[in-house]
């Protein structure tokens, strides 16, 4: 649920704007500190993959998420700018403002975001269960998928999904010319249809609640399956060594059985078993990111004036910040993790 998500007042409006709090608006600052460096990284991300070349799925895939992670960061970006403008209307009393409502702008680039990263969310799940299929079956893996065709299907899907929930949303909101009694005057300020109520019903349960809770349980399956698998490999390769020093008849027989083992249960090496850390790396960064995620919609529906224009709403706007924070640490640190594990995005990043 975003800061704005349902139809609301004047009258709480003017509430919502007058609640200055400065430890959100520090924290929406290193919100947008951490933005400005994370669409850096992405821009350099996406420049390295693009010049690795589009050959496979994989590769496919890890340019789509840093693009999908490229456009939330901007859009998290131009809220953060937005809100700082607010934050100097607020602190001056309006005897210092700006020509466009930055209230109104933060809003609206929070609900664009909100559709982004949701693209994201998909994007890491598709790859986490392509990476436990690599591991958990890898012969039926690579004969029915790895393929540039099934990640882009998988990529129309997705960009379909986030645009049917988030489009009739944002089609239901705009920054139109209002009369704006803060400044006395008019300028273009926030307006919501009053439809918006009645769709935002429809399509938050699905974005805000049905997907982050399926995602984080799939995740933290996945996760353990490709932590199983990749730590059987490991000791099957590290028996494997230690079989080989030995030069007994037996032992050699041995070495043969180890072999043969451990074809038979799982091959992972080389490039495959970085990816697979590569996966295991960001699916761990994302649920752990997504935490503060669940926590806010499941208060929202424990606590029903746990609302921007509730009771409470002071500690929602901080935890709030919290949770988009969060996802954009999520959305930035994508490229140390393709730094570590990929030698050839290394070599390329540097050219």
């Amino acid at each position: 649920m975003e800061l704005f998500s349902n139809t609301t007042t004047v009258a709480q409006k003017s509430t919502i704007q007058d609640n200055f709090s400065l430890e959100v608006t520090v924290l929406g600052v290193i919100r947008g500190v951490i933005s400005l460096f994370g669409i850096i990284g992405n821009s350099l991300t996406i420049r390295t993959f693009v010049a690795m070349g589009l050959k496979d799925g994989v590769t496919l895939s890890f340019l789509f998420l840093s693009i999908s992670d490229l456009l939330y960061l901007t859009s998290m970006l131009a809220s953060t700018v937005s809100y700082i403008f607010l934050s100097v209307e607020l602190l001056r009393k309006y005897s210092i403002y700006f020509p466009i409502d930055p209230y109104g702008v933060n809003i609206y680039f929070l609900n664009c975001g909100s559709g982004l990263y949701l693209n994201t969310t998909l994007t890491i799940t598709f790859l986490s269960i392509a990476r436990c299929l690599s591991v958990a079956k890898p012969l039926w893996f690579r004969n029915a998928s790895g393929k540039l065709k099934i990640t882009i299907i998988f990529m129309i899907i997705s960009s379909s999904i986030c645009v049917a929930l988030s489009i009739p949303t944002l089609a239901l909101m705009g920054i139109i010319p209002k009369a704006d009694s803060k400044i006395n005057g008019t300028r273009p300020t926030l307006w919501i249809s009053p439809l918006r109520k009645l769709i935002t019903a429809i399509t938050w349960p699905i974005g805000g609640s049905v997907i982050p809770f399926s995602v984080q349980f799939i995740l933290i399956f996945c996760i353990g399956v490709m932590t199983f698998y990749l730590k059987k490999a490991l000791q099957f390769r590290e028996k494997f060594t230690q079989a080989t020093t030995l030069k007994t008849t037996d032992e050699n027989e041995s070495t043969e059985n180890e072999k043969v083992e451990a074809n038979k249960s799982v091959k992972l090496k080389g490039r495959e078993l970085q990816i697979v850390k590569q996966m295991l790396i960001i699916s761990l960064v994302f649920v752990t990111c997504n935490i503060p995620k669940i926590s806010v919609n499941t208060t929202i529906f424990l606590v029903p004036e746990y609302s921007i224009d509730g009771a409470y709403g002071k500690l929602y706007e901080a935890f709030d910040m919290v949770r988009n924070t969060f996802q954009v640490i999520n959305s930035s640190s994508n490229i140390f993790v393709y730094y570590k594990y990929n030698s050839r995005f290394r070599k390329l990043f540097w050219k």
